[in-house]
């Protein structure tokens, strides 16, 4: 849970307050992200933060597919999900859509 925790301050100065952010794991795991969605409410004043999983459970890709940002914790996707802002070896960050 640290290097996720530690990302998430790292990517707090460079999301815009009242912007959209989900926080996801690469690979998938539904149980640390709801923690790291927990995190991110707490870390991210200011900011929209849209659950990836909650209580262990995956949400819906409705529910977070549009965040403009994307806190990616593990490992780097085999395809980029948007313009790569931040890259540490817990993870990264991504500006999602038209920037």
């Amino acid at each position: 849970m640290a290097p996720g925790f530690a990302l998430l301050r790292e990517t707090a100065p460079l999301i815009p307050n009242g912007a959209s952010v989900v926080a996801r794991t690469e690979p998938s795991d539904p149980t640390a992200e709801t923690y790291f969605h927990r995190f991110a409410v707490a870390l991210l004043p200011g900011r929209r933060v849209l659950p990836a999983a909650l209580y262990g459970s995956p949400m819906p890709p409705e529910i977070w597919r549009d965040a403009e940002y994307l806190v990616l914790i593990g490992g780097t996707p085999a395809k980029p999900p948007g313009l790569l802002l931040l890259q540490t070896s817990e993870g990264s960050l991504w500006r999602r859509g038209p920037p």
